[in-house]
């Protein structure tokens, strides 16, 4: 640590508000752990200050002229703005969001879980999961299933959660699953309702990776759409329609065209 010898307590008191003022202008955007920080450098040089006073009557020399002075306060902001910025770049990190797993939802979570979640560019994978369980449960449902949970673990920026269809919209057509809603920034971008928007049948992990990207909801290495898994002839039942920015979830009725698809719960 860099000591200013021989100063006065003005001039102490001067370096450490000057050195105060600038971070201050530097960080004032900064939350309480850097400000927290912010005072332990204080108090250090403080201290630092206090031990140089103590020592000052051994020292011949007590005069240092304005240019020690402002090379010495030079020397400590750029301690100091170092210091704050290692913190901003540990708390900033401590703080992405990491998730990793598929979370579980009930239709009350929805507003916190999905469109609070997504905000500020956060991507929210909603998976409408088949309400039958065990044989009762449609072979690619299933599949899907197990592919979410692979690409949760994969992808750990984007948070993956899954609500039972019936549970998420009450009157959701069996036909229409496996369903996906792509949420991001508050709202519904784009929606993946039936086998063929996972890549039809014989769908797999790889294929929906492919889909996804295609959609900006993660960064794959693929380069090119894997092929399928044990079958050749696609469905003919389903297709991908836009979200078109919905804030909250839709509705699904069959005396609509499934353009028309905008109506809020």
């Amino acid at each position: 640590a860099i000591v200013a010898k021989g100063a006065t307590a003005d001039e102490a008191r001067r370096i450490a508000a000057e050195a105060s003022s600038s971070a201050q202008a530097q960080h004032e955007h900064n939350n309480g752990n850097h400000r927290v920080k912010e005072h332990k450098i204080l108090t250090r040089i403080n201290a630092e200050m206090s031990a140089s006073r103590e020592s000052e009557s051994d020292d011949d020399d007590d005069s240092w002229n304005d240019a020690e002075y402002d090379s010495i306060l030079s020397q400590y902001r750029e301690m100091r703005l170092a210091e704050l910025r290692a913190t901003e770049a540990a708390n900033h990190q401590k703080s992405a969001r990491s998730y990793g797993d598929v979370v579980p939802i009930s239709r009350p979570d929805w507003e916190r879980e999905v469109n609070r979640a997504s905000e500020n560019g956060q991507w929210v994978v909603i998976h409408l999961a088949a309400s039958g369980g065990g044989s009762d449960k449609p072979t690619e449902c299933a599949t899907v299933e197990q592919s979410v949970i692979r690409l949760a673990q994969k992808f750990p920026h984007v948070k993956f959660v899954s609500i039972p269809s019936k549970s998420a919209i009450e009157n959701w057509p069996d036909a229409n699953l496996p369903t996906m809603f792509l949420y991001r920034d508050g709202a519904m971008k784009h929606q993946m309702i039936g086998i063929d928007a996972f890549g039809g049948r014989g769908v797999n992990t790889g294929r929906m990776e492919w889909r996804l990207a295609g959609y900006g909801v993660i960064d794959t290495e693929l380069t090119e759409d894997p092929p399928r898994s044990g079958f050749d002839a696609p469905s003919t039942s389903s297709r991908v329609i836009g979200g078109g920015g919905m804030a909250e979830m839709g509705t699904y009725d069959r005396g609509k065209d499934e353009d028309d698809f905008n109506e809020e719960i």
